[in-house]
């Protein structure tokens, strides 16, 4: 017998059946990692911005500033306003 007829022969590739791009859920899941995270900056912002009216207040009160003039007089208002459901 000839060694050839029972020399090791490479074994056929397997195939691949994974696809190119990303399935569906990687894409939902994606959009919806992007919602959140653009409701969660926007949330961020508003509390910087309630944060930045009522340390206004607190500075205009303190530096005993003129409550007649209209800027100052909104600027107090808008922060007595959202601080009122603190105290």
């Amino acid at each position: 017998m000839s060694t050839a007829r029972w020399a090791a022969r490479p074994l056929p590739r397997r195939r691949s059946y994974r696809r190119a791009g990303p399935g569906a859920g990687a894409v939902v899941a994606g959009a919806a990692t992007g919602t959140v995270s653009l409701v969660a900056r926007l949330l961020w912002l508003a509390a910087a911005l309630v944060a930045l009216v009522i340390v206004a207040g607190i500075a205009l009160v303190a530096l005993k500033a003129n409550m007649g003039n209209s800027i100052v007089s909104s600027i107090h208002d808008a922060a007595r306003s959202l601080a009122s459901p603190f105290g």
